[in-house]
């Protein structure tokens, strides 16, 4: 009793080793080999028509061999609760910057990840982020004229959260061969009238 015992805890141990061994491995994808582009330069919309705004963003493998693997943006990446973050950069009159979405916490809960979140990028190929912009944006504090915005994608496959723990291992599971790579788009300017 006492060596089925000891081998049954022998085995939650190297189960709980390789676990750990897997995460600990990070695959680091090079920024300059990829490009997060927003498609338009310039927006211009009515103040009463903001809830429609729309825009498109996407992202491109530029390496030359490498494979770009990240993770679909999904519940959670707007408020920084599960990889990837998504970051809507505003900078205002006295280019100060701030993300957008910061104040908003969203709900208690995260949808639960799954692998077919995961996205190959192959080199020169892209996709096209959806949900990358929110689908209301009549709350956003834009001024009257120009409102110059930014986008960051941040995909960091073994990203741990403290509020939602078992989630956090469950994602870190599935997205741990994703690449950990930050990207930083090219700026938007929403002319506001």
């Amino acid at each position: 009793m006492k060596r089925r015992n000891k081998i049954r805890c022998l085995s939650y141990f190297i189960l709980v080793f390789v676990a750990m061994f897997c995460l600990l491995k990070t695959n680091n994808f090079p920024p300059e080999e990829a490009l997060l582009v927003i498609e338009s330069d310039t927006i211009a919309i009515d103040r009463d028509s903001l809830h429609k705004l729309k825009i498109k963003a996407y992202i491109q493998n530029n390496s030359q061999h490498r494979l770009l693997s990240i993770v679909k943006i999904s519940d959670g990446s707007l408020y920084n609760r599960r990889t990837p973050a998504i970051e809507w950069l505003l900078s205002d009159i006295d280019n100060n910057t701030r993300n957008i979405f910061a104040w908003f916490p969203g709900c208690s809960q995260v949808n639960p990840c799954y692998k077919r979140e995961v996205i190959n990028i192959k080199p020169d190929e892209f996709i096209v982020l959806t949900n990358a912009w929110p689908i209301s944006s009549s709350f956003i504090d834009f001024h009257l004229g120009v409102n110059r915005v930014k986008l960051v994608y941040t995909n960091i496959p073994k990203r741990i959260s403290r509020s939602d723990f078992w989630h956090s291992i469950r994602c870190a599971w599935f997205f741990r061969n994703t690449s950990k790579v930050k990207l930083t788009s090219n700026e938007l300017k929403i002319i506001v009238t």
